[in-house]
């Protein structure tokens, strides 16, 4: 049984941008670390700050920032809340951290099956490539509304670089290496619209989230 004061500190360290290096770096590790034990907490927190393909609308949307349990409440609003409560899923930042751990555990369970129980490897890439697909579609389909410096439809997906963005690229030849290629030409098309834009159109492409 997991100890929850254990899951209370490692969840304090991964809430919010600056603490989702610490949570990537600690998957990284995994890979070559064999460490079951944190492969089983890790996913069970990621769970917790991601919607499921069953919570309309917005499935697979993060809550990446302040009290995830809060937000999914309903507490600090409703749905068109402007971004506020159960639809602060607008954060692009939050989405290539899971994407990329999702990523690296479909590695892990690849190669190393006897490591996880959750989800074997497939189970993983398809949660790898929703969640890179709800990169793209969830924020921009939020609209933020005046309580936010920034307002209007969070776009920042296909208009500034964020972290961990490079793992599309594997996921795309996973999703080939796995046969669904209808799944990788949809999730690279995405990609694609984004380098042409920040190539042809961007003024300043070089910030990022």
């Amino acid at each position: 049984m997991l100890n929850l004061r254990i899951i209370d500190i490692v969840q304090n360290q991964i809430c919010g941008t600056e603490h989702m290096r610490k949570r990537l770096f600690l998957y990284t590790q995994n890979r070559l670390l064999k460490l079951l034990f944190i492969i089983n907490v890790m996913d069970l927190l990621t769970q917790m700050l991601q919607r499921t393909d069953k919570e309309l609308p917005y499935p697979y949307g993060i809550y990446g920032c302040d009290n995830w349990h809060e937000l999914r409440s309903g507490a600090l609003g409703d749905y068109n809340s402007g971004g506020s409560g159960k639809e602060r899923m607008w954060r692009t930042y939050d989405y290539p951290t899971h994407f990329t751990i999702y990523y690296n555990l479909y590695r892990i369970a690849r190669d190393y099956p006897d490591l996880v129980s959750y989800q074997d490897a497939k189970g993983y890439l398809e949660r790898a490539y929703r969640t890179a697909m709800a990169y793209f579609e969830v924020p921009y389909n939020i609209f933020m509304g005046k309580q936010w410096a920034i307002k209007g439809w969070s776009d920042w997906a296909y208009k500034l670089g964020n972290f961990h963005e490079r793992y599309l690229l594997d996921i795309i030849q996973a999703l080939r290496s796995e046969g669904r290629n209808h799944a990788a030409e949809k999730l690279r098309k995405e990609w694609e619209k984004k380098v042409l834009y920040m190539i042809y159109d961007n003024p300043w492409p070089f910030g990022s989230g």
